[in-house]
């Protein structure tokens, strides 16, 4: 399963000497510091969980975090099948 940075961003070194980026690829270096997309589609189930009007309170939270992993899981898979 492909699970991939939520927020990655490229971050470019700047030449102060000159005041603006260097346009070199070669100064560009990946950024990917975060969390991944997998823990990102666990937050929103989650929030999609606890902000039902029916949510049960008393739900063990292992489960729950389980239960929002497998959807996230399942998300992922569907998203490598669409995108190949």
């Amino acid at each position: 399963m492909n699970n991939p940075k939520a927020f990655p961003s490229k971050k470019t070194i700047v030449d102060h000497r000159f005041g603006e980026s260097i346009p070199d690829k070669k100064y560009t270096v990946e950024h990917n510091e975060g969390m991944t997309l997998l823990d990102y589609f666990a937050g929103q189930v989650l929030t999609g969980i606890v902000s039902n009007a029916n949510f049960d309170r008393e739900i063990i939270p292992l489960k729950l975090a389980e239960v929002c992993y497998k959807q996230s899981e399942a998300m992922l898979k569907e998203r490598e099948k669409r995108n190949g």
